[in-house]
C-alpha cells in the first residue's frame, strides 16, 4: 500500500499538501508560544527586576516648577471655614487651589454659595443638572479663608453657562476686592462630553472659540496679567478648531484619567499599566503649535467609571484607592505629566475633598489624609519653595535605564537649597548610588509599606529617616523618600 501510494501522482500531491499545511500549523505554534513566552518573559522580569546597585547618572535640564495644587471640587466638600479642616489641607503644602472645581462650575451661583437651581436650566435640552445639596462655607470669604491660612494661588474656573460674561467679571473682581489676587482663569469645564449642558450651548469647538476670545478680551481689560487658559479635548481637531478661534488663550486645558480597567490586574494597580496608560492618553492630547502652554487641571485613576460591574465588583475595586498604591499611583502620575512636556505649566490633582475615593483629605469629619493626599504631600513637600525642577536618570548594574515605572526621581531647587525626591515601586530594596548627581550630605525620610495594605491612619505606614552616608542609601519596597539638606 505504501508502495503504491508513492507512485501515484495525485496521491503524492495530495501528502505533499498536507505535510505542508502540518509543518505551517506547526511553525505558527511554535512562534506562538514562543511570543507568549517572551511577553511573560519581560512581565516577570518587571514584576521581580532586582539590581545589585542602581545608579543616577544624570539630570535633565532645569526647568521652572509648574503651579501644583487641588481641584477644589465643593459638591461634597466640607465647609472651608472649618478650622480642623483648614489645618489638615494647609498641611499638604499646595499653591493653587481650582474653584469651584469641574463641573459645578458651569452651574455656580459665587454670590450664593450655591449651584443654580433646575428650574433655570430648563432651556438647555439632555443637560447634566447635579443636585442643589451643597453645604455652606464655600463663597468668596470661605474661599479667602482658605487662601489665607494655604498661601495658595486661586485657579477660577468660570460659569459659562447659567451666568454672564458681566457676571463673572464681578465675581473676580469681589475677589480681587477680597484680597484674593486674579493670576489663573480657566473658561468652563469639559463642554466636550455629550453629557455637559457646555455640549448643547456651544455645537462647536469654534462656537466655544469665539466666544471664549471675547471672554478672554473682556477679563484680560480688568486684569491684564491673569493667564486664561480654555478647554481641551482628545477629540478630532477640537484643540485645533478652539485655538484657531481663541488665538488671545494663553493655555489649553487637558484632564487626565486612566480608568480602572486599563490599570488593575490581580495584584492590584499595575503601575507598568499606569504608566503605559497615561502616556497614551498625553500623547492623544494633539496641538497645532506644539509650544502651547497645557494646563492639566484634573487627574487621577477614574475610580468613578466602572462600567458592566456588580455593586460588590465595584466596591472591590474601589477598595484600591485607599490602600497604600493609590499613594504611590498619585505621585507616579504627578511625575509623568510634569515630565511630559515643559510646556505643562499647571499640574492639578483631583481632588482635595470631594468624593473621598478621589480626595486626598477624608470629607466624613475626621479630615484625615487619604492616599491620594499622602502621595501629594510628598511630592509637594519636595517642592515647597524649590523654583526649578530636574529629573533623575538612572541605569542598573547591567547599564540598562530603569523604567519610571520602576523607580523615578527628581531633584528641586530654590532658595539657595534642594531636595531630592526617590520613588521605589518595585517589591525588592533597590541600593542607590547618587553620588554623580550631588556630594551634598542629605538627611532623609521614607514612607512605605505594602502595596495593597489599606490606609487607615499613619499608623498604616512606616516612616523612617536619618543621614545618608557617601551618598548611597537603600530604598525599601515600595517607598517614597524624601532627601533635604
Amino acid at each position: 500500500m505504501i508502495i503504491d501510494f508513492f507512485h501515484k501522482p495525485s496521491l503524492r500531491l495530495r501528502y505533499s499538501l498536507i505535510m505542508m499545511l502540518l509543518t505551517s500549523i506547526l511553525l505558527t505554534l511554535i512562534l506562538n508560544i514562543s511570543h507568549f513566552n517572551g511577553y511573560n518573559t519581560v512581565y516577570n522580569k518587571m514584576q521581580s527586576y532586582s539590581a545589585n546597585e542602581v545608579k543616577a547618572v544624570g539630570l535633565s535640564p532645569a526647568r521652572p516648577t509648574p503651579l501644583y495644587g487641588f481641584n477644589g471640587e465643593i459638591s461634597k466638600s466640607p465647609n472651608w471655614s472649618n478650622a480642623a479642616f483648614l489645618d489638615t489641607v494647609a498641611s499638604l503644602h499646595f499653591k493653587a487651589i481650582r474653584y469651584p472645581g469641574g463641573s459645578v462650575a458651569n452651574q455656580w451661583d459665587w454670590k450664593t454659595g450655591q449651584a443654580i437651581a433646575q428650574r433655570f436650566l430648563n432651556t438647555i435640552p439632555n443637560k447634566k443638572v447635579l443636585n442643589n445639596n451643597f453645604t455652606a462655607g464655600h463663597d468668596l470669604k470661605d474661599l479667602k479663608q482658605l487662601v489665607n491660612k494655604t498661601g495658595c494661588d486661586v485657579i477660577f474656573l468660570l460659569n459659562m453657562i447659567t451666568k454672564d460674561l458681566n457676571d463673572q467679571i464681578s465675581m473676580l473682581k469681589n475677589a480681587q476686592a477680597l484680597g484674593i489676587p486674579v493670576k489663573w482663569v480657566e473658561l468652563g469645564n469639559e463642554f466636550y462630553l455629550k453629557e455637559n449642558a457646555g455640549k448643547q450651548k456651544f455645537a462647536m469647538p469654534a462656537d466655544y472659540g469665539k466666544t471664549a476670545e471675547q471672554w478672554i478680551d473682556a477679563i484680560k481689560t480688568q486684569f491684564p496679567t491673569a493667564k486664561v487658559a480654555v478647554i481641551g479635548s482628545n477629540q478630532s481637531n477640537w484643540n485645533k478648531d478652539v485655538l484657531i478661534n481663541a488665538p488671545s488663550a494663553d493655555a489649553i486645558v487637558d484632564h487626565v484619567y486612566p480608568f480602572p480597567a486599563n490599570v488593575l490586574d490581580e495584584s492590584g494597580i499595575n503601575f507598568s499599566e499606569l504608566y503605559g496608560d497615561l502616556q497614551k492618553k498625553l500623547n492623544n492630547f494633539n496641538l497645532p503649535k506644539k509650544m502651547t502652554p497645557i494646563w492639566v487641571t484634573e487627574y487621577n485613576i477614574h475610580w468613578a467609571f466602572i462600567p458592566n460591574k456588580t455593586p460588590e465588583e465595584k466596591n472591590k475595586i474601589h477598595n484600591y484607592a485607599f490602600t497604600w498604591s493609590q499613594a504611590l499611583a498619585t505621585i507616579l502620575m504627578t511625575s509623568e505629566i510634569t515630565s511630559f512636556s515643559d510646556n505643562i505649566k499647571v499640574v492639578i490633582n483631583h481632588s482635595l475633598a470631594n468624593w473621598s475615593n478621589f480626595a486626598a483629605v477624608d470629607n466624613k469629619g475626621t479630615f484625615r489624609k487619604l492616599p491620594n493626599g499622602i502621595g501629594m504631600q510628598a511630592w509637594l513637600d519636595a517642592s515647597e519653595n524649590k523654583n526649578t525642577i530636574q529629573k533623575i536618570s538612572f541605569i542598573d548594574d547591567n547599564k540598562e535605564a530603569v523604567p519610571d515605572y520602576n523607580l523615578f526621581g527628581w531633584k528641586f531647587t530654590g532658595d539657595n537649597t534642594n531636595s531630592i525626591l526617590l520613588v521605589n515601586l518595585l517589591p525588592s530594596s533597590v541600593p542607590l548610588d547618587l553620588s554623580s548627581i550631588t556630594s551634598v550630605s542629605y538627611k532623609y525620610t521614607t514612607l512605605s509599606s505594602e502595596k495593597n495594605k489599606q490606609i487607615h491612619s499613619p499608623d498604616d505606614f512606616s516612616k523612617t529617616s536619618g543621614t545618608i552616608k557617601a551618598n548611597n542609601l537603600s530604598l525599601p519596597p515600595y517607598s517614597i523618600t524624601t532627601l533635604t539638606e
